[in-house]
């Protein structure tokens, strides 16, 4: 079972909430009791992406949870957001980037408000939760500690960590980047919704590209592990990251390349993707 911190006012759909729900295994429970448990322990946060509603959130991200190997004084915490598209998917991704921008906010305040004696804060992203993360980070109050961050399949600019968030990522011990190449979504969606949101000013949706695809653009800070590519022959789509469905509450299975970072040659693990790969990417 997994804490979850609630940023949703509805289950699809819908805005921010201005009181955020602390859930244990998917219901409403005593926030007292969850600020005892999590003193002067080591906190990671888990945000998922874009067209995600409440159970499905619950469901990732709790599949996901389970297959992390966390030190022992460290304890997970899931984060459900009202990323989900609300119009025209795709289209109506500028209005989730300002929506995730508030979001992390909301979670800079939960924060600082109920977890002021934790040891660390850390954060794991998917998609455009990373703009949730980044946001979160860039609004925390000094005293938080926050030991690490990993955008996974980024639906950001490339340029996030080298411009918007250069000075927000100083103050993180260590940046991690999972990109692909085989990611159609953001080869293809990302560039559209930015040139409908006007974010493209060179003519072209390419010339914005996503941080989950090929990683950060210019020199990155010296705390951003420079090893952030995913084979092509892994085939990671941008759903690879986190479990769809059934494969939430799979059997354990072998993870495959845990360490050292698999080289560009490195051939696909053998045995269903859709286990494997979410696996790995824990």
């Amino acid at each position: 079972m997994v804490w979850f911190v609630d940023l949703r006012m509805d289950p699809i759909g819908g805005e921010p909430t201005d009181q955020p729900r602390l859930l244990w295994d998917g219901l409403p429970t005593n926030i007292a009791m969850f600020v005892e448990q999590v003193r002067e322990r080591d906190v990671l946060f888990g945000i998922h992406g874009f067209n995600v509603d409440r159970k499905d959130g619950l469901a990732r991200l709790t599949g996901w949870s389970g297959s992390l190997s966390l030190p022992e004084n460290a304890v997970f915490i899931g984060v459900l957001w009202p990323g989900d598209g609300r119009y025209v998917p795709v289209l109506d991704y500028p209005l989730e980037d300002k929506i995730a921008h508030r979001c992390g906010r909301l979670l800079a305040d939960f924060a600082d408000d109920r977890l002021r004696f934790v040891s660390s804060l850390s954060f794991v992203s998917h998609s455009l939760g990373a703009r949730v993360a980044l946001e979160a980070i860039r609004c925390l109050g000094d005293h938080h500690v926050v030991r690490r961050a990993v955008l996974m399949a980024g639906a950001i600019n490339a340029d996030c960590l080298t411009n918007e968030y250069v000075k927000t990522i100083a103050a993180v011990g260590q940046v991690g980047v999972l990109a692909s190449d085989s990611d159609s979504v953001l080869s293809m969606a990302f560039p559209i919704g930015n040139l409908a949101a006007g974010i493209v000013t060179e003519g072209h949706p390419w010339f914005s590209r996503a941080l989950g695809l090929k990683g950060p653009t210019g020199v990155a800070p010296t705390n951003v592990r420079r090893t952030w590519q995913i084979p092509d022959l892994w085939d990671y789509g941008h759903g690879s990251y986190l479990p769809r469905g059934a494969s939430a509450n799979a059997a354990p299975c072998p993870v495959p390349y845990t360490k050292p970072f698999p080289p560009e040659s490195s051939p696909a693990p053998t045995g269903d993707k859709d286990f494997w790969q979410f696996r790995w990417s824990a």
